[in-house]
């Protein structure tokens, strides 16, 4: 964050605030649904997470049984946008957050 101060006589203060921009954020997938293609689900997280197996596995099997779960974390808003659009194409339902 940086912050600017302006002086100007007579006395005046104009302070100026900024914030890092969205892309600087990171941002995190939950997938609330699963929908009916489980393996195409597994597939589509582990293409964007490179995580293994087993991990994307026990994310879709919570989910499964009714939790939603973080499906990816750490994503920039390009790769968050890319994994819900596909996740929405292989039928699940899933959301974009801010990471924490």
């Amino acid at each position: 964050m940086q912050i600017t101060f302006t002086f100007r006589f007579p006395l005046t203060i104009s302070v100026t605030r900024k914030t890092r921009p969205s892309l600087d954020r990171r941002w995190c997938v939950t997938l609330d649904r699963m929908g009916d293609r489980k393996i195409a689900v597994i597939k589509a997280i582990r293409a964007v997470t490179q995580e293994g197996l087993r991990e994307v596995k026990t994310i879709v099997d919570g989910v499964q049984y009714g939790s939603p779960s973080i499906a990816a974390h750490d994503l920039s808003p390009a790769q968050a946008r890319n994994l819900v659009n596909t996740l929405h194409l292989v039928g699940a339902s899933a959301h974009v957050e801010e990471s924490k």
